[in-house]
């Protein structure tokens, strides 16, 4: 279990058992819900920067390109481009990671169910 009030005492022997009762009754199911909407919020600014950086990259090419040539060109094309497949590559794992989670709930209301 992770401590999440790092100011705060370790929980004595009583308090340990009704924190444990407390978890098998869905206190973790919040704690995963907090996780969730933490990384969602790190995948905003994730997407931000990538979009902002692609973007001017994208549209540096043709200035860099006209004045000083291709190899600069095609610099400032990977600078607008990278970003972005990296951008699609994390959302793609992201997606899957989200599938893997509805398919544990899933099986575990097909398992309640029996």
């Amino acid at each position: 279990m992770r401590n999440n009030a790092p100011l705060t005492s370790p929980p004595k022997a009583p308090q340990s058992c009704v924190l444990s009762a407390a978890l098998h009754k869905g206190i973790a199911m919040k704690d995963e819900v907090a996780e969730r909407e933490e990384l969602d919020r790190k995948d905003w600014a994730l997407a931000g920067v990538c979009i902002a950086l692609g973007g001017l990259g994208i549209a540096a090419v043709p200035f860099v390109g006209t004045k000083y040539g291709d190899w600069p060109e095609a610099i400032a094309l990977g600078i607008g481009i990278l970003p972005l497949i990296y951008i699609a590559i994390h959302t793609i794992m992201r997606f899957k990671q989200r599938l893997r989670i509805i398919e544990d709930r899933l099986t575990a209301l097909e398992r309640g169910r029996k």
